[in-house]
């Protein structure tokens, strides 16, 4: 299901009812922030439109926003696009109707429910109550004054025993949830950009092929696991960095047979690399992640993405509380 429109027309009045009951009444520095970036003013696309143009004819002497001030309105609903904030926000002002479907409507049902921003799944065994459950979502949306898609329309029906979903970076199939196809595509890209800068080290013209690997190595790492690839405890704290990387957003996925095939990917890529390069070959007992050993020995070691996996999903059911102070700064290893 889709939401219409629905940064557009979030209601003011019930989202600081929600930040009230979210924060407290007493948070008045806060509350006072939030309240300013809700009723921010804009600028219409109507209002730059009569601001660039005199007539028919276009101003080009005129510099917007600097000879000429463009019409400001103040916001009486919706809040901005794009914000920092408005992830948050918006997450606030439907965290009511979150609870009703996990509270409510899951227990009346048997249904799962996934959220992100304003796009939702409901996923069913059947289609028996599906207009009957649209009905009753619509109506509890319409308490908040939001609008979802018809069906048919944004919001439709998808029966995944005859085709798969692609829903935020994810594939969703029958018996299975993968990293969706362009996503992969994606990641693999980055890999190759990795392999190509390092053509343009000074290690690589003067031959040096391990420094060129370690290098490349500890990028591809920090592709997978990111910070963690650099230091195994924060320094502040003690505790390890967090899963905020590629395994770790997608650690959703049940299809660990598509992990399998990305690592076999990456390590021929890489061994073609050395080969093509400097004329020899690369083991994967010799440059691949060993458990056994310490974080030391393995800081040159290439991670694979279906261990890594295990070990985020393994974390998960530990509950372990990961480092939350503020991440050391950017090492070299970051730009790409």
């Amino acid at each position: 299901m889709d939401l219409s429109k629905f940064f557009d027309t979030i209601n003011h009045k019930l989202m600081i009812n929600d930040l009230y009951k979210f924060f407290g009444k007493d948070n008045k520095i806060l509350l006072t922030i939030l309240k300013n970036f809700l009723y921010s003013y804009r600028i219409t696309s109507k209002n730059l439109k009569e601001t660039r143009y005199k007539g028919r004819k276009l101003r080009p002497t005129l510099k917007i926003f600097h000879n000429v001030k463009v019409k400001r309105e103040r916001r009486e609903k919706g809040i901005p696009q794009g914000g920092v904030l408005s992830g948050l926000l918006a997450n606030i002002y439907l965290y009511d109707f979150d609870l009703w479907i996990s509270n409510i409507l899951r227990r009346k049902y048997d249904l799962k429910y996934i959220r992100y921003a304003d796009d939702f799944l409901i996923l069913l065994k059947n289609d028996e109550k599906i207009e009957e459950i649209f009905k009753e979502v619509e109506s509890q949306l319409s308490k908040k004054e939001l609008k979802v898609h018809p069906l048919g329309e944004k919001s439709e029906v998808i029966n995944l025993n005859e085709r798969s979903t692609n829903y935020v970076g994810f594939e969703i199939k029958k018996n299975k949830v993968k990293v969706k196809k362009n996503n992969e595509i994606a990641f693999k890209n980055k890999i190759k950009l990795i392999l190509n800068e390092a053509e343009k080290l000074q290690e690589f013209e003067e031959k040096k092929s391990i420094k060129v690997l370690n290098n490349i190595i500890r990028k591809i790492n920090f592709k997978i696991i990111g910070n963690r690839a650099f230091y195994e405890k924060c320094e502040k704290c003690g505790k390890e960095p967090d899963y905020k990387n590629w395994i770790g957003y997608f650690g959703n996925i049940t299809d660990v047979h598509q992990l399998k095939k990305i690592d076999r990917w990456i390590f021929n890529n890489l061994k073609f690399f050395m080969y093509k390069n400097f004329g020899f070959k690369i083991k994967k007992s010799n440059y691949y992640y060993l458990k056994a050993n310490n974080f030391e020995q393995n800081l040159y070691k290439l991670r694979r993405l279906e261990l890594e996996y295990y070990g985020y999903r393994k974390s998960l059911r530990k509950k372990i509380e990961f480092c939350k102070c503020t991440p050391k700064e950017k090492s070299e290893f970051e730009q790409y």
